[in-house]
């Protein structure tokens, strides 16, 4: 096995453990010493010829499968995957330090290429992207050495490199126009993600809304100005649309994620009526403004509505959908098979301020919104809480109790964006001061201080916007405005909304993030523009393409006349020997020029004859006679 075929094995396992790094199903403890070992294969060949290393190299795999097979057996098949990926990986390993020459590589390159596919379910992202962009010519250099081995050519010219290089980026760029023509929408989840049920890693996690909270999670996130709604301004001003645009509430908080209870266990006030298919109503307290929502995002379950609403139609053809209004004012969507592009739906809103004539009672809501399970609440939040509790007269009305720890959360830390380094995972770490934090742990600290203090209350999860056009009559709602807040139960009011996160400018949230974080965030939303290419993404490039260039037939014409000039001139110059066209560039480096009819010979006779020219001339006598 020559060296050549040796340096891009290395170079392939090498990959193959950055991609099974870059999902986060292995540790470091597991893959630095499989780097290590990797980089010193080529060094540790020689020990292959005693047994004693061969026995060790088999038993360590040995024991690693056993660990693996005690892992799965203890926790279930939840990481069953994961323990896949790594097995495979030490196996790629045992491989490039086992394989000798009279054996075939075969395993090693089937293994990489399965790695490299099944990663790809796992890392969607910009990382994968740019291994994979390394991982192509490796490989097809790889197959192509091997290849000429088989064929009995033992050494490896830079023409062949260059060559499978070439091939490479010829596939590369052929995958590209099929996604340009067939675009993939990585926004849908696909058969083996409905099955499986994979939980992406921290580096697929982006910022958009989310039907649960989980604090503990961790890894870049990437952010996309992805357009989710337009809001139309139908009747009212702009100071009449609130800008939280609820989707989902949570109640149940174990110490790490929000979860929803049961719908049987949450009482509403006002529910909503069905009036008919498509329209629903509640009592409300007057008529407000009216806005005209149109729905993009097609991934999404919910209808986004703010809590103020009084009636919700969905506007033909959308209404043959089957929409199902919860008990906590959410609408969630089924058959969304027929919803093609955008959904678009009329919502009226209550007049701000409204409140009822009497107190009203839900007991079972107190219950529900009060809940605290044990240890899911650190003590210094209870002391803080029951600290303001104090401070406040004994007669002061609930409002005042809720918004002195409103403003007590909002400016005891920083904002920071999510993603961005040095940010809290925990309560524990947000309470003690030693991270910032974003909008999910913010309401989770206002929804906790709460409920200790008796204050019946929820999480919701929506977005929230107040990015108006210049005229005031579309407000625009994107992916990054996806936001966490509170909503309160009042006996007067009934819900309202209670929003602890301190909300910084972009300047200085970027400024808050650091120069690594905003060069990560910067690469992810470039991903985030290209995931989220799909058909109407491209009808709009070919759309600009066209108004920008009204004479592309002619571009076209001239494009296809410089490319076969181009590959007529590429064509003829490889038509000519090597010899002859290095004599061609060492008479252009010495500045000379043949005579008309003279040759390699006469010219060197002619002039001072420099070594680097008769060396020329003897290679080009051999290949060929005359001056091409």
């Amino acid at each position: 096995m020559n060296r050549a075929l040796r340096l891009c094995m290395v170079g392939l396992v090498l990959v193959n453990l950055a991609f099974v790094q870059i999902t986060e199903s292995a540790s470091w403890t597991w893959l630095a010493p499989l780097f290590a070992l990797t980089v010193a294969a080529p060094f540790l060949l020689p020990l292959t010829r005693f047994l004693l290393y061969r026995l060790a190299w088999n038993s360590a795999v040995l024991g690693a499968f056993a660990m693996l097979v005690h892992n799965t057996t203890t926790s279930g098949a939840a990481h069953l995957l994961e323990d896949g990926l790594l097995l495979a990986a030490l196996c790629q390993v045992h491989l490039l330090n086992n394989i000798t020459s009279a054996q075939k590589p075969d395993l090693l390159f089937f293994n990489s290429f399965l790695i490299a596919v099944v990663t790809s379910f796992l890392s969607l992202d910009v990382a994968y992207s740019a291994l994979f962009l390394l991982y192509a010519p490796i490989l097809v250099v790889a197959m192509q050495v091997l290849a000429l081995e088989r064929a009995g050519v033992r050494s490896v010219s830079r023409r062949v490199v260059t060559g499978g290089l070439f091939r490479a980026g010829t596939v590369l760029a052929c995958t590209l126009l099929v996604f340009f023509f067939l675009p993939r929408d990585f926004t849908r989840r696909g058969l083996l993600g409905d099955k499986l049920n994979f939980r992406p890693p921290g580096g697929l996690m982006q910022v958009d809304f989310s039907e649960q909270i989980e604090l503990d999670r961790s890894g870049s996130v990437g952010v996309s100005d992805k357009v989710i709604m337009r809001v139309r301004l139908k009747r009212g001003t702009p100071s009449q649309v609130p800008t939280h645009w609820r989707g989902a509430t949570l109640d149940t908080f174990d110490g790490k994620e929000w979860k929803p209870v049961p719908e049987g266990h949450v009482e509403e006030p006002l529910p909503w009526m069905a009036i008919r298919r498509g329209d629903w109503m509640r009592v409300g307290r007057g008529a407000g403004a009216r806005v005209e929502v149109e729905l993009e995002s097609r991934s999404a379950r919910r209808l986004f509505a703010p809590l103020s609403s009084t009636r919700l139609l969905l506007q033909p053809p959308a209404d043959r959908l089957a929409v199902r209004s919860m008990r906590d004012r959410s609408f969630v969507v089924h058959g969304a098979g027929g919803w093609q592009r955008t959904l678009r739906y009329n919502v009226d809103m209550e007049p701000p301020g409204a409140r009822n004539a009497s107190p009203m009672r839900w007991s079972r809501n107190q219950r529900t919104h009060l809940r605290l399970l044990r240890g899911s609440v650190p003590a210094k939040a209870r002391e803080l809480a029951a600290q303001i509790g104090r401070d406040l007269p004994s007669d002061a009305p609930r409002e005042e109790l809720v918004e002195e720890i409103r403003r007590f959360v909002s400016d005891y830390n920083r904002y920071l964006p999510p993603g961005a380094p040095g940010g809290a995972r925990n309560l524990e770490d947000f309470f003690d001061g030693r991270a910032s934090a974003h909008c999910e742990v913010f309401a989770t600290a206002l929804a906790v201080m709460l409920r200790s203090r008796i204050v019946p209350c929820r999480v919701v999860t929506g977005y929230r916007s107040d990015e108006w056009d210049a005229e005031g009559t579309v407000l625009t709602i994107r992916a990054y405005h996806a936001h966490a807040w509170v909503e309160v139960l009042d006996p007067y009011r009934g819900w309202y909304t209670v929003d602890s996160t301190p909300m910084l400018d972009a300047d200085a949230a970027a400024a808050a993030m650091g120069w690594f974080a905003r060069i990560r965030s910067y690469a992810a939303s470039l991903w985030a523009s290209v995931t989220s290419f799909n058909a109407e993404a491209r009808e709009q490039v070919v759309a600009w393409w066209s108004r920008a260039v009204r004479w592309w037939h002619a571009l076209v014409a001239v494009g296809a006349a410089v490319g076969l000039w181009f590959l007529r001139r590429r064509l003829r110059h490889r038509r000519r020997p090597r010899a002859v066209r290095e004599y061609l560039r060492c008479l252009e480096r010495l500045g000379l020029e043949c005579g008309a009819g003279e040759t390699p010979r006469e010219l060197l006779a002619r002039v001072a004859s420099p070594p680097e020219l008769a060396e020329a001339t003897a290679q080009h006598e051999r290949a060929r006679y005359g001056c091409a």
